[in-house]
């Protein structure tokens, strides 16, 4: 029988994907003003309530056709993307990470990120009600680490706000417009708590290639790009910061094969 330990370890894996169809309903809701955590699920289409076996993540989708069971609208694919999504992360922060507790946090973490990377993807935005308690959990997991990890956090909190501030308003001064909104500088704050000032460059250069990549390939798959184009810079954050927490959290073989020129 395993030990209590490795079960725990897995747990992230088996509720992950409950934990996506969750960040589902904050996804959908939380941008219009909805309410989250009231109200039960309904169809979008003829409003039927569903039933506790319609909600079981990617398995009811799966069995249903992808329908409804009332009035057999198509549901789309939003709900099992984003549910698998949430297993992905859960099965790599276990994979990669040091421990159960690392792996709970990169959860936790990845998590978060990812509702904020969709969010922001969809509507421009990074919500307050998201990244300032990122923020704020980021700081009190230092204070737990106590002395440099206290200090790296808040110094990282601190210069990863003035950091991108910095740059975006370079930017509007050299291109006379907005290039970075608020909800970036408090997702680079954020960045900063996490993992502390020293991985801060490395973040932003991944997080640039990461945006230039994207670009590229927008255009090569026939999207118009001008110097008017908005791209939400969030996901990229979003993605450099997770590769960052999981690099400083990595199990010993996975840490021999991260590049050092990175930063990590």
């Amino acid at each position: 029988m395993a030990p209590p330990g490795e079960f725990l370890r897995f747990a992230p894996v088996v509720v992950a994907p409950f934990i996506g169809s969750f960040l589902g309903l904050v996804v959908r809701r939380l941008p219009v003003g909805g309410k989250i955590v009231s109200g039960r699920s309904s169809c979008p289409h003829c409003g039927k309530t569903l039933s506790p076996l319609e909600l079981v993540p990617v398995v009811s989708w799966l069995l249903q056709g992808g329908k409804c069971r009332g009035c057999g609208a198509p549901l789309g694919s939003f709900y099992p993307a984003i549910e698998l999504a949430a297993a992905t992360i859960a099965v790599l922060a276990v994979l990669l990470t040091d421990g159960s507790d690392s792996a709970w946090l990169a959860c936790g973490l990845g998590w978060t990120l990812l509702t904020l990377s969709w969010i922001d993807a969809e509507t421009m935005l990074l919500p307050d009600v998201l990244t300032l308690p990122l923020i704020l959990a980021g700081l009190m997991i230092s204070i737990a680490g106590g002395g440099d990890s206290m200090l790296a956090s808040g110094i990282g909190a601190v210069l990863g706000y003035g950091l991108i501030w910095a740059v975006a308003r370079f930017y509007a001064w050299r291109a006379g417009r907005a290039g970075l909104g608020e909800g970036d500088l408090k997702l680079f704050a954020a960045t900063g708590a996490w993992l502390g000032w020293q991985l801060l460059p490395a973040v932003i250069f991944i997080s640039s290639v990461l945006g230039i990549v994207a670009a590229l390939l927008a255009m090569a798959l026939g999207r118009r790009m001008s110097r008017e184009t908005r791209i939400p810079f969030g996901p990229f954050i979003a993605a450099a910061t997770w590769l960052g927490f999981i690099a400083e959290h990595a199990n010993d073989t996975i840490a021999t094969l991260l590049p050092s020129t990175l930063g990590f």
